[in-house]
This record gives C-alpha cells, sequence and structure tokens, in this order.
C-alpha cells in the first residue's frame, strides 16, 4: 500500500514546476511505497550560481555542472516562470543510500510513463538504465525531457 503523503512545503516547491512534472510526482504520491519530500523546484539565478560554487570555491560537495550563467539548469525559470526540474528524494534523506534513491526512481519513471510525460533521471542521463556508465550522477534530479 503507498505511504507517500506531500507535505506542505513539497507541494509549494512542486507548484514551482511544470505542470507535467507535477502530474508525475502527484502519479508517484499515489504508488509509490515510499514516503518523498520535495527537495527543490524553481532556482533563481543566484540559487544556481550558490550551487555551482560549492565543491569549488565555497565548501561542500560539487552538485551540479552548470553554472547558472553560461550553463543554464533546468532548475531556472524558464519563459512561464516555471522549473523543468524537480529535485525529490526518498523520506528520511539518507544520502548515502544509493540502492533506496535507484528503487525511488524505478517508481518515478513508471509514474511518467503512466502519465505520458517524458522525463530524464539524473541517475541515468540517457535513459538506457545503465546507471554505472555516468561521470555525474544527480540520484534526486528529474527533469522533462526536450
Amino acid at each position: 500500500m503507498p505511504k507517500a503523503k506531500l507535505g506542505t512545503r513539497s507541494l509549494e516547491r512542486l507548484e514551482t514546476c511544470e505542470p507535467d512534472l507535477v502530474r508525475v510526482f502527484k502519479r508517484v504520491e499515489q504508488i509509490s511505497p515510499f514516503d518523498f519530500t520535495v527537495i527543490c523546484g524553481v532556482r533563481t539565478d543566484a540559487e544556481q550560481k550558490a550551487l555551482y560554487a560549492q565543491g569549488r570555491t565555497e565548501p561542500g560537495p560539487i552538485v551540479t555542472t552548470l553554472d547558472g550563467v553560461t550553463k543554464k539548469s533546468r532548475h531556472q525559470p524558464n519563459a512561464n516562470g516555471l522549473s523543468e526540474a524537480v529535485d525529490v528524494a526518498p523520506w528520511p534523506i539518507a544520502w548515502e543510500n544509493k540502492k533506496q534513491f535507484i528503487a525511488f526512481g524505478g517508481v518515478v519513471m513508471a509514474a511518467a510513463e503512466i502519465e505520458s510525460v517524458r522525463i530524464r533521471w539524473g541517475a541515468d542521463w540517457n535513459s538506457n538504465w545503465d546507471l554505472d556508465e555516468h561521470s555525474f550522477v544527480d540520484l534526486p534530479h528529474y527533469e522533462l525531457k526536450t
């Protein structure tokens, strides 16, 4: 039986995303055996630049390859002011538990299939289900395919 129930903060973050992403994660909420949290939807340019600095000129791990200036993130607002990407994690978040993120990713990809929404996952950028071939892995990241 699914146990996911999005909280107010997660719903607020999700609502900053394109409607297709919202639809996918509302479906995840219906079918997921995992509880989950929405970490981030839309990001300001300043937020993206700060994340890019992390692990480079600021402390912390590298979490993005996009500087927000020359390489825009799909989290930055599009022409509609919405994000075409969302970061979502199983709850409670255990960053070191890769297996949990992968299992949750399968649920998300199934939900996208049910909703007929083409998305790309940060653990499988080319969507071939070979999760060991990518030099940069972003387990909580999902974005609309263009």
